[in-house]
């Protein structure tokens, strides 16, 4: 039978497996085909897919920011969720055990510092400016990355910035 559907449709009958995160790095091999045909047919396939927990790990930070103040950098952002985020009615819920951030400061490609910090929010200041690109004022070569910590998972996705 050939049934070259143009779209599937997807309901509550269709759930995500729940597996402990202990399963991360490990590799299972899964087998899809048509519901009415046994697995060992040629209209099943077979897939081999490493478990990696992305379903867990914290999404990329949005509306980054990058601005003088004095003589430092304030870098910002605004953190997203995974669980509870939906609402519209102020900060979204942390969905981690604690809030940390690792932030990454480029010159062009070249990363220049890496900090963590346990707010949406990073003070880079004169002194490692000047440190870091050997002026006060790094130009318009800085970039800066920055990824949610989690404490069962790592980081998650990385967001882009700049100056």
């Amino acid at each position: 039978a050939s049934f070259d559907a143009r779209f599937v449709l997807l309901n509550s009958a269709v759930t995500q497996i729940a597996f402990s995160v202990n399963h991360r790095g490990l590799a299972y091999e899964w087998q899809a085909g048509p519901e009415n045909d046994l697995p060992d047919t040629e209209t099943f396939r077979l897939k081999s897919l490493t478990m990696n927990a992305r379903g867990l790990t914290p999404l990329s930070p949005v509306h980054l920011r990058a601005a003088w103040s004095g003589s430092d950098i304030r870098l910002s952002w605004i953190r997203r969720t995974r669980e509870g985020g939906d609402s519209w009615e102020g900060e979204v819920p942390l969905g981690e055990y604690d809030e940390r951030y690792r932030v990454t400061i480029y010159d062009g490609l070249t990363p220049v510092r890496t900090v963590e910090t346990t707010t949406s929010a990073y003070a880079y200041a004169a002194a490692d400016i000047l440190a870091d690109f050997g002026s006060s004022d790094p130009g318009e070569t800085i970039t800066f990355a920055v990824a949610q910590i989690s404490d069962a998972v790592g980081e998650g996705a990385e967001a882009w910035g700049s100056l």
